[in-house]
């Protein structure tokens, strides 16, 4: 929300996630020295005792002499995120002209924005030049000075993406295929490859390849296979072979979440995936593969064999597909894990596997009626969200009726069950 990090219902992330935000920022603002020295004041003067956050703001003052009202007036006493809308042109004098506008709606929360924004132009030479000017208008103009008339690769607005912002700057293709092979952020290389995603792939496919081969950043590859996971050509394909082989979990996780449609003729190279060493590959490639090619189903189910994952997903997952193909023990294998005598992030996979059966027993019933009383509400509340799922069933309506009138209930339990089998 739009809301300022100090307004009572603000949230925790404002709080949390943006309260990190905003102090990293400081750190850009007003230099990592200043910020360091003025937070080890403020620790050692407040240890083990009560804050505001005037007693911040003081530290800064005390500390380095440094008055920081602006700042965190705007990001503190404030709400929202200024929203930039960038365009840059070369003029007849061969400068870089630079049009920055503040286009964020404006209410009594959110305002303009005063920041210091650093402009990079990077030059096809390779060299660049910089310019850090603050910015607090709601229209400016920059102008970068280019004496030698070099020719442009690309513009950088705030490089590194230091400022907590939304921005709107339209690139042509071959100013984002510049930015996303040399420029020196990882951020900014990121993000104009997330710009191209609406591109069709017979324009970017070339380019895509030679940043996915050139790149050392994970989530750059894997952003690289999400766009061209579901491209036929054969480059796209011989791409994908190679991020199926890739050493980041992250990029081999990419192509098995990503695609649409396994390729027969890359059957092999998926399966190879059922046993990759992390757990989430191999519960989606087992996943997948099961759905497309169920007459392999009992080689899938053999190679995961004694296979548990992360709270037993893999696990639960084979007892599922089992299930599926008819293994009544493996229906009795989910309803086991349903109940009390395992944790709770085991028992609602196993809930979610019986409601995608629609296996309903007195034995499952019994299970959900003790996870929808417990304690812990992360596993009470999904487990009440399956249990009405299942009450939607007229039959399933008469068991849950049924089950509680035929057993003694706590003081606690019964009201609330009650209240679910009389709805």
């Amino acid at each position: 929300n739009r809301l300022p990090v100090l307004h009572s219902q603000a949230g925790g992330a404002r709080a949390y996630q943006k309260g990190s935000a905003v102090l990293e920022m400081m750190m850009y603002v007003f230099g990592e020295e200043n910020f360091r020295h003025a937070i080890r004041h403020y620790l050692r003067r407040h240890a083990y005792g009560n804050v505001s956050t005037n007693d911040f703001y003081q530290a800064f003052q005390d500390a380095v002499g440094l008055t920081p009202d602006w700042f965190l007036e705007e990001w503190i006493y404030r709400g929202g995120e200024p929203h930039y809308a960038v365009q840059h042109e070369t003029n007849s004098a061969g400068e870089t002209e630079i049009t920055v506008r503040q286009i964020h709606p404006m209410d009594e929360f959110v305002r303009l924005f005063k920041m210091p924004i650093v402009f990079e132009v990077h030059y096809t030479d390779g060299s660049f030049d910089s310019l850090r000017q603050m910015i607090g208008q709601e229209s400016v103009k920059v102008v970068i000075q280019n004496p030698k008339k070099k020719s442009i690769a690309f513009v950088l607005f705030d490089p590194g993406s230091n400022i907590l912002k939304n921005i709107t700057f339209p690139k042509p293709f071959a100013e984002l295929q510049a930015q996303a092979l040399h420029a020196p952020h990882m951020i900014d290389r990121y993000d104009a490859v997330a710009v191209m995603a609406p591109i069709d792939a017979d324009t970017k496919r070339d380019v895509l390849a030679q940043i996915f081969h050139r790149e050392k950043f994970h989530y750059i590859k894997a952003g690289v296979v999400a766009q061209l996971i579901n491209d036929t050509a054969n480059d796209s394909r011989l791409l994908l072979r190679e991020a199926l082989r890739d050493p980041a979990v992250e990029v081999r996780k990419t192509v098995i979440d990503s695609i649409i449609h396994i390729p027969v003729t890359m059957r092999a190279d998926f399966e190879a995936l059922l046993t990759d060493s992390s757990y989430d590959i191999v519960l989606a490639a087992l996943t997948k593969l099961a759905a497309q090619f169920p007459e392999h189903l009992p080689r899938y189910l053999a190679t995961t064999e004694g296979v548990e994952g992360t709270d037993r997903k893999v696990k639960l997952k084979r007892f599922e597909l089992s299930a599926v193909a008819g293994n009544k023990a493996s229906v009795d294998s989910l309803v086991v894990y349903s109940s009390a005598s395992y944790e709770f992030r085991s028992r609602l996979i196993a809930f979610d596997a019986l409601k995608r059966l629609s296996h309903l027993d007195d034995r499952v019933i019994g299970n959900l009626f003790d996870a929808m009383t417990h304690w812990n509400n992360r596993l009470k509340n999904p487990a009440t969200a399956i249990a009405n799922s299942f009450y939607q069933n007229s039959e399933y309506k008469k068991l849950f009726r049924s089950y509680f009138q035929n057993h003694a209930w706590t003081a606690h339990q019964k009201p609330l069950l009650e209240s679910f089998v009389n709805k």
